[in-house]
């Protein structure tokens, strides 16, 4: 009988197992980072990386009844978000347990190792912003996936600010006198049903931050907004007020990065 253990290390020295390049190209390749990554609610059963940036975390059950759907996806959003809290020297330190500088040093020296090429100074951008964003791909799997939609959607509603993605996939396994074969198959993946409004108020004093979540028609979407189709969504009196304000952030030069739902302002300070 196939353990989860068992099923983790096939995963984190043979990510190539997973077809998941084929829906997410971003995600084609993935560089084992760490199995049983420390965040603050548990231990993320396998990280992933990309050479250019992007991350992500998988979560595997060897499913005995539908219900564990509801556990299993409750409890990688709550990885997300603990994840989502990390810098990239908290990553790096965490992925050695090293720290200080001699983290970072470490983490690259193990990139370079695997034979993995990547340019450290846009690594480390794209990783931070990957943190900042919470922009993760987050992978269920299981030998069985019952895909039950509206509890991943009540799940997704718990962490709106998040720009994550989740996909679920079923590795069957066939024995055989010289061992398995692993069949994989993508059963699953989110689209967008949940847009997060977030409120900005700065009274002279520390910023304070809302972020309240509402429901919208589905629609299938792939890739990041853009300021006419988030405009697009707005109320129309609302959109009048808002496009002012954001062009001026334009004209001073805000670092203004979208995603899939909305977007991030950076200052120059």
């Amino acid at each position: 009988m196939i353990k989860e253990d068992f099923l983790q290390k096939l995963l984190f020295h043979e990510p190539s197992i997973l077809p998941i390049g084929e829906i997410y190209p971003d995600f084609s390749k993935l560089i084992p980072i760490m199995r049983e990554f420390p965040v603050k609610s548990g231990y993320i059963d396998v990280l992933y990386a990309t050479p250019n940036g992007n991350i992500c975390l998988v979560e595997t059950k060897l499913w005995r009844n539908p219900e564990a759907h509801r556990t299993v996806v409750a409890q990688i959003i709550d990885y997300a978000s603990d994840l989502a809290t990390f810098s990239f020297q908290e990553f790096c330190e965490a992925s050695t347990k090293l720290s200080g500088e001699g983290a970072i040093d470490s983490f690259f020296k193990t990139l370079r190792r695997d034979g993995i090429r990547v340019n450290n100074i846009e690594f480390q951008a794209n990783i931070q912003q990957s943190l900042s964003t919470g922009r993760f791909l987050l992978l269920i799997i299981g030998d069985k996936i019952y895909p039950q939609v509206t509890l991943i959607t009540e799940a997704i509603q718990s962490a709106p600010h998040l720009e994550f993605s989740i996909a679920l996939a079923e590795l069957r396994f066939y024995e055989s006198n010289s061992g398995y074969l692993v069949v994989p198959n993508i059963v699953g993946r989110t689209n967008e049903v949940t847009r997060a409004v977030v409120k900005i108020r700065y009274e002279q004093s520390k910023p304070e931050i809302d972020v309240t979540a509402f429901e919208e028609e589905t629609k299938s979407t792939r890739g990041k907004t853009n300021r006419r189709d988030f405009l697009s969504q707005m109320p129309e009196d609302f959109a009048d007020i808002f496009l002012p304000i954001f062009e001026d952030w334009e004209r001073r030069g805000y670092t203004i990065s979208w995603g899939t739902v909305g977007f991030t302002i950076r200052t120059l300070s």
